[in-house]
């Protein structure tokens, strides 16, 4: 017959309460030995700050006040930005018609398409000893105004009605087409010496705005 195998257990030493008794000390077992707990308390110190942190709210600074130009300041800012597109010696103009705050069309001082401009062949004016507001019809360009103007022809928009921004005053040139073309009224900053130019205005019922004055 075969044995069957069976687990005693330990014998557990009986508490002795005799009088003169003296219990044996425990012997330490390599796998009951104190534990080192120094490792424990660096993982959980680890652990600890992997926790994401609670965030304190602090006081909403006070948002930098934001300030807008208005529309003519904006639109006029345009015409500063198209007339440096300008290929003029003497001055560089930008002009921009708008209707309804919306933008029509734009144009700088510059020769007729195909022709050279006067910042590669010279300009004509100077090597004439032409002064400044005299004989128009010699130069090479055509002004901001009438590039603006003729931009608008050209791709069928229909600009009556307008507002002209342009970076200084008209001459009588392109006062006599701004009042052909039906153009209300003209915002510029730079002043330009031609009288004949503001008497036609005033006589057409143009309205001139001075920008900053």
């Amino acid at each position: 017959m075969f044995r069957r195998n069976v687990c005693r257990r330990p014998q557990v030493e009986a508490e002795h309460t005799s009088p003169g008794y003296t219990p044996r000390p425990l012997q330490n077992h390599p796998h009951t030995d104190t534990l080192d707990t120094s490792l424990f308390n660096r993982e959980r110190l680890n652990m600890d700050s992997n926790k994401p942190k609670k965030e304190t709210l602090s006081a909403v600074p006070d948002s930098p006040k934001i300030t807008r130009p208005s529309w003519d300041e904006y639109f006029f800012q345009i015409a500063q930005q198209v007339a440096t597109r300008s290929t003029c010696m003497r001055r560089q103009v930008g002009a921009v018609l708008v209707k309804d705050k919306r933008l029509l069309s734009t144009g700088y001082n510059g020769a007729p398409r195909g022709i050279s401009h006067c910042i590669d062949a010279g300009c004509l004016r100077e090597q004439l000893k032409v002064p400044s507001g005299e004989r128009h019809e010699l130069c090479r360009a055509l002004h901001a105004e009438q590039n603006a103007i003729a931009q608008a022809a050209l791709h069928g928009v229909k600009i009556e009605g307008s507002t002209l921004y342009c970076t200084h005053q008209p001459c009588v040139l392109c006062a006599k087409m701004i009042i052909n073309a039906g153009i209300v009224e003209v915002y510029f900053d730079e002043g330009y010496p031609d009288e004949l130019a503001t008497g036609f205005f005033a006589e057409a019922g143009i309205r001139l705005h001075r920008m900053g004055v």
